[in-house]
């Protein structure tokens, strides 16, 4: 039964564990707002998940595997026969030794593989939780996961074939070893040795090793619980989850279910409904999220914004923050930006966001751009709640953030990243050229096919700015808001210039709502909003 049961768990916990667990990492990081801080992601997808699968995968079992060695060890010393000892060292030896040989001829072709692609697979989605921001911003959560699942699935498809290979393996030592015993005793009737006493000493050092090497393994495998232990915790707290809900109480086989529980031993209704995605269309997972109330089916955001010219009252066609509280939840604080904030930004009109550091400007981007969700507070869109986080509304923003974020993907892909339709090489270089990039990109060695590694260290800080300029005038033409948060900041003043005209030209019949602490970008506002720490907001037009 063991050596079966090892490769079903083997199986069931090393690939399904792992899958499950990368799932919910998606869900957690990418779907929710403001749900882990971002220095922690690369430690708790290299160092927590790997303990986890550590021990699921392998100290959890070999624990009970040693104990058993140990129990059963004092068992044999008193039971078998002397004459048997040496013999069956020998052939268990033997054994061993094929097994071994048999497994890494049928599981080498797979191993490597597996290792690459599961490499590959946490290197993708460390990539997008970094770039979380631009994966929301353009509404690709789901075509992400699509993506994330198709190397899941490739990796698991590897870890099936290493699953035969160590099941036949087990199988071939389970034979041999049960069969080695009656061939021992036919040969001991047989030829009628009597080397007693050698043979009874030779049986008890080989026995009081194998005891002792099984106690000091079972030594070794309690610290990696306790390791174990504190992964567990980590990763709970992280994620915001209760251990209960995420992780079995107990080990399980697969073919012993406990009960209310899915096929992995874990409260699966649980689990999806704390990892429900807070974004989309669906009203009644939005109220299990917690989330704002979404819009009613009759809210139809593409037309009200489309449709704007048509109102003859602007407040009724307008984007309406009405007494927001803004803030940040950091573990289990709560830190307040900005309290009972009231702004109002009419649909095809051009606003600017200026005033003090830490008053809250990118905040509001934020919370416009579905990043963040407001503490308090309603934000409405021509006069009805308006969901921030749904995927139709994050469908019709563009968004240029402070900080250059870019996945770790071609250029060209990064560029046309987003819901829209197949880019001809053409206008990606009239894009290019508009920022005054057409140049330095013809330069790199395979153009737009490069490789953006590191977040694009091929590009300086004001290239990187540029890239994501161009990245909008791409992918945002059919956004009816533009978010621009310090558009031009590592920019010099004749390629702010620039950059304004194309900018100006971009911006016809869109909404604009930017922040900016210089005063050359105010030429593409109509109105000038003054915030203040604490909330108070002034304007000027």
């Amino acid at each position: 039964i063991q050596p079966c049961a090892s490769a079903m768990q083997e199986y069931h916990l090393n690939l399904e564990e792992v899958k499950r667990l990368q799932s919910v990492l998606y869900k957690r990081f990418i779907l929710e707002p403001n749900s882990v801080a971002m220095n922690e992601a690369s430690d708790l997808l290299y160092t927590k998940i790997s303990i986890i699968e550590e021990y699921w995968g392998k100290s959890k079992f070999q624990m009970v595997g040693d104990l058993t060695s140990v129990i059963f060890g004092l068992i044999l010393l008193l039971a078998l026969s002397w004459d048997l000892g040496l013999m069956y060292l020998v052939g268990a030896l033997i054994i061993f030794v094929l097994s071994e040989l048999l497994r890494s001829n049928l599981s080498s072709p797979w191993a490597e593989q597996r290792e690459t692609k599961t490499a590959k697979t946490n290197a993708h989605l460390i990539d997008l939780v970094i770039c979380k921001e631009v994966v929301l911003t353009h509404a690709q959560e789901i075509q992400e996961q699509r993506r994330l699942d198709t190397y899941i699935q490739a990796d698991r498809n590897d870890g099936k074939q290493l699953l035969k290979a160590h099941f036949i393996t087990e199988v071939f030592k389970s034979i041999t070893f049960y069969a080695l015993p009656p061939l021992l005793f036919l040969f001991v009737f047989l030829v009628d040795l009597t080397m007693e006493r050698v043979f009874q000493l030779l049986l008890i050092i080989v026995m009081t090793e194998e005891i002792m090497r099984s106690y000091f393994a079972y030594t070794a495998h309690a610290e990696k619980q306790e390791e174990y232990q504190r992964a567990q915790k980590d990763f709970c707290h992280v994620l915001n989850m209760d251990q209960a809900d995420l992780f079995p109480h107990d080990f399980e086989w697969p073919w012993t279910k406990r009960g209310g529980g899915g096929s992995n031993g874990w409260n699966t209704a649980k689990v999806a409904e704390n990892t429900e995605s807070t974004y989309g269309w669906d009203e009644e997972s939005g109220r299990k999220s917690g989330n704002p109330a979404l819009p009613s089916p009759n809210l139809d955001i593409s037309t009200l914004l489309s449709n704007r010219t048509t109102r003859q009252d602007e407040d009724t066609c307008a984007i309406q923050l009405q007494d927001v509280s803004l803030g940040y939840s950091v573990q289990e604080s709560m830190y307040h930006v900005a309290d009972k904030l009231n702004m109002s930004f009419s649909l095809g009109k051009h606003y600017a966001i200026m005033g003090e550091t830490g008053a809250g400007k990118s905040t509001v981007l934020k919370v416009l751009a579905g990043l963040l969700p407001p503490l308090q507070g309603t934000i409405l869109l021509a006069g009805q709640p308006l969901p921030t986080t749904s995927l139709l509304w994050r469908q019709q923003i563009g968004v240029v953030s402070q900080n250059s974020l870019f996945l770790n993907r071609s250029l060209r892909e990064n560029l046309c990243y987003g819901p829209v339709s197949p880019v001809e090489d053409k206008v990606i270089w009239q894009a290019l050229e508009k920022v005054n990039l057409k140049t330095r990109v013809q330069e790199l060695p395979q153009g737009l096919d490069t490789r953006l590694l590191d977040n694009g260290l091929e590009f300086s800080g004001g290239q990187r700015q540029r890239l994501q300029i161009a990245r909008l005038l791409l992918s945002g033409v059919s956004s009816q808001v533009i978010l621009l948060d310090e558009p031009t900041s590592a920019l010099d003043s004749l390629t702010t210039d620039q950059i304004l005209v194309v900018l100006q030209e971009f911006l016809v019949e869109k909404t604009l709502i930017m922040v900016t602490h210089d005063v050359q970008p105010l030429i593409l506002a109509d109105t000038v909003f003054q915030m203040k720490c604490g909330g108070d907001v002034e304007y000027a037009v």
